[in-house]
């Protein structure tokens, strides 16, 4: 049995003409709708920097008062001169206090260290008026160990412990007049020479007192001098001083050279 075939039309027939194929968008549109919708350049987008810049408005010209005289102006000139000078001095003065009251709260913190050290105060005290002592006997008797320089390394080690607390000693010394806001009396002796008086005779203890102080915390306790005319001075003075007085055989004139001129006369 023949069947018969019917060729299906092919688009490849010859002569025929191909025609182009189109790829489907991912949008679901050809090229042609593509091309419409494509963003412009950025060139285009962006407005150009000087459009940006936004004009500037001048400012108003002050507007000047010409009521206002001249001698107006000077007063007013005048009372801020015033009021600055009454500003600097109410400166100055609160200046002043602050530098009184870190003044006075340095005196108290110091003066509650001396409270609560005073008694270690009082016995470095002792301790730098023995220490001196020692040294002046050692150097008086002549020890053969040199007990002076030993003497005075104690001594000078406890000044240099005192002056870690800002603590120094007064010095006093034998000779020195009295002064009351650094000395302390505690025996008066006796003597007929004036110009001792109210001089130091003895130093029992020696002072301390604080860096730029006026007073002692602790002040030295000494022996002072006061002069009395009733004492008569010991006989070894009276000797020395008889000594040193012209004797009458040489203030007394001399009778042959008195004598000798009358007698001239009578021959």
């Amino acid at each position: 049995m023949n069947e018969e075939v019917t060729a299906a039309p092919s688009s490849f027939a010859p002569g025929a003409q191909e025609e182009p194929v189109v790829e489907a968008s991912p949008y679901g549109q050809d090229e042609s709708v593509a091309a419409e919708v494509t963003p412009p350049p950025i060139a285009q987008t962006i407005p150009a920097a000087e459009s940006e810049v936004p004009e500037t408005v001048g400012e108003p010209e002050a507007e000047v008062d010409e009521s206002v005289t001249h001698a107006e102006i000077v007063t007013l000139i005048e009372g801020v001169g015033v009021d600055v000078r009454k500003l600097s001095a109410h400166t100055d003065f609160y200046e002043d206090l602050v530098r009184q009251l870190q003044a006075r709260l340095e005196t108290l913190q110091t003066d509650q260290i001396q409270q609560l050290l005073g008694p270690v105060f009082t016995k470095l005290a002792i301790l730098l008026t023995q220490s001196a002592e020692s040294a002046s006997l050692a150097r008086k008797h002549g020890e053969g160990y040199q007990a002076d320089v030993e003497f005075e390394y104690f001594h000078e080690a406890i000044i240099e412990t005192l002056d870690l607390v800002g603590v120094v000693s007064v010095e006093a010394t034998v000779g020195d007049a009295f002064d009351r806001a650094i000395h302390a009396s505690r025996k008066s002796i006796p003597t007929h020479e004036q110009h001792l008086d109210w001089t130091l005779a003895k130093v029992m203890r020696q002072g301390l007192t604080r860096l730029g102080a006026e007073r002692a915390f602790i002040p030295a306790q000494v022996a002072v001098f006061r002069y009395d005319s009733t004492i008569q001075p010991p006989v070894g003075d009276r000797m020395d001083a008889m000594s040193q007085a012209p004797s009458e055989a040489d203030t007394a004139p001399d009778s042959h050279t008195t004598n000798s001129q009358p007698n001239q006369e009578g021959n």
